[in-house]
C-alpha cells in the first residue's frame, strides 16, 4: 500500500454528496479529502455538464467527458478542471515532490 493509499479515506460517507449532487456521473476511487474541489468543479458546470466519469489512479485525478460534448466550450472545460487538479495536487504537495523525485527523467 502506497503512502497515498494510507493517508486517505476511499469509503467516507460524506462521498454520498458526491453521488447525490452528481447522480449522472460515475466516480471511482474518489478519496474523501478530494470531495470539495470536484464539487467546485462539477458545479462550476452544472448547466452545460460535459463530465461522464471522474476517477482517481495513483493519485492523479482523471476526468472524462461525455460523447456529445460542446466542442464550442472544451477551453473553459478544461481551465475549470486544470483549477480543480492544482486544487488536488495541493492537499498532497509532500507525496507529489516525493514521487516526482523517485520518477526517472528521460535522456534526450
Amino acid at each position: 500500500m502506497g503512502e497515498f493509499d494510507k493517508r486517505h479515506d476511499f469509503d467516507s460517507e460524506e462521498l454520498n454528496i458526491l453521488y447525490e449532487r452528481h447522480p449522472f456521473i460515475k466516480f471511482q476511487n474518489i478519496v474523501e479529502s478530494w470531495i470539495v474541489p470536484i464539487d467546485q468543479m462539477l458545479c462550476s458546470m452544472r448547466y452545460d455538464n460535459p463530465i461522464s466519469e471522474v476517477r482517481q489512479i495513483n493519485g492523479r485525478l482523471i476526468v472524462l467527458f461525455k460523447e456529445d460534448i460542446n466542442r464550442n466550450k472544451i477551453d473553459l472545460y478544461n481551465k475549470i478542471i486544470q483549477i480543480c487538479d492544482i486544487a488536488i495536487f495541493n492537499i498532497d504537495r509532500d507525496l507529489n515532490q516525493i514521487k516526482d523525485k523517485k520518477v526517472p527523467q528521460c535522456l534526450n
